[in-house]
C-alpha cells in the first residue's frame, strides 16, 4: 500500500500557503503573492520546513514578518521555532481553524487566485492522472475540501475515502491505525517530504509484521542537507522519477 503526503510530496502548495497564513495572521483577503510585503514570500519559502502541520503556519508567518522588521534578526532554527509555537497565544485548534478558514475565504471569493497559487509536482502528477500506477491514499494535514478542490481542478481522479486529511487536527499516526484496520496490509509505503514527519510516523505506529517503509521525497520543502541525515535513520531519499517507479503496477 502506497501513502502519499499532499504539500510537498503532489502539490507545491507553498504560495498558497502562504497567502493564507498572511491572511490568517492579519484578517486580510490577499489573493497574490505580489501582494504580500517584499521580501516575505522568500522567508516562508526559507522556513517552510520547521512547518510540519496546519497550526504551525501561523507563527511560521509572524516569525517572518518580524524578521523583515528585524534584519538582523538571526536565522530560525527548531527550537526557536518551536518555542514561538509553545508561546503563540492562540491554542494549536484554533490556529488551524484560522488557516483552513482563511484558505475557505480565498477559494469562495476568489477561486481562479487560489487555484493559480498551486502547482501540481510534475511528471508525478500527470503520472497518477492517467491512472498507470498502483493503488495510493493521500495522507495529509491538509484540509480536505482543499484536496479535493485540487485534485479536481488538475485532473486526478481520487475517491474521496482515500483522502485521509487533517480536519480536526487528526495526527498522521491515528490515520495510521485507521488505515491499518481498512487495508490489514502487510507493508506500507510512506513518501514525505519532512524528515519530522517521517519520524512520527515510524514511532507512532508499530504493528507486529507489518513493515513500514519510508522515504524522503527531494523535490518537496525538507533541506538538501536532510539527505544524508535521512540515510542514516533508513530512510531513503527518492527523486520524482523513484517515485514513479515505485508507483508502476
Amino acid at each position: 500500500m502506497i501513502l502519499l503526503d499532499f504539500d510537498g510530496v503532489l502539490m507545491d502548495s507553498l504560495p498558497e500557503v502562504a497567502v493564507s497564513a498572511y491572511n490568517a495572521c492579519l484578517d486580510r483577503l490577499v489573493t497574490d503573492v505580489a501582494a504580500l510585503p517584499g521580501g516575505l514570500l522568500e522567508a516562508f519559502r526559507r522556513c517552510r520546513h520547521f512547518m510540519r502541520e496546519p497550526s504551525e503556519a501561523i507563527p511560521l508567518m509572524r516569525w517572518c514578518l518580524s524578521s523583515l522588521s528585524h534584519p538582523k534578526c538571526p536565522r530560525l532554527d527548531a527550537v526557536t521555532f518551536q518555542r514561538c509555537c509553545r508561546s503563540s497565544p492562540l491554542p494549536a485548534d484554533v490556529r488551524r481553524q484560522r488557516l483552513f478558514a482563511a484558505r475557505q475565504r480565498l477559494w469562495q471569493a476568489h477561486p481562479e487566485a487560489f487555484l493559480s497559487l498551486n502547482r501540481p509536482f510534475q511528471p508525478l502528477w500527470n503520472f497518477l492522472s492517467r491512472r498507470r500506477h498502483r493503488a495510493f491514499v493521500v495522507l495529509t494535514t491538509k484540509n480536505r475540501r482543499a484536496v479535493t478542490a485540487l485534485c479536481r481542478h488538475f485532473g486526478l481522479d481520487i475517491d474521496s475515502g482515500n483522502i485521509y486529511s487533517g480536519d480536526g487536527g487528526t495526527a498522521k499516526t491515528t490515520h495510521m491505525v485507521t488505515l491499518h484496520r481498512r487495508f490489514a496490509a502487510s507493508e506500507y509505503v510512506f513518501i514525505d517530504d519532512l524528515l519530522p514527519n517521517l519520524r512520527r510516523l515510524r514511532e507512532g505506529f508499530r504493528q507486529p509484521g507489518v513493515r513500514l517503509r519510508l522515504y524522503r521525497a527531494s523535490w518537496g520543502y525538507g533541506p538538501d542537507t536532510d539527505a544524508a541525515v535521512a540515510g542514516r535513520e533508513d530512510i531513503v531519499d527518492i527523486d520524482l522519477q523513484g517515485a514513479i517507479d515505485l508507483l508502476r503496477p
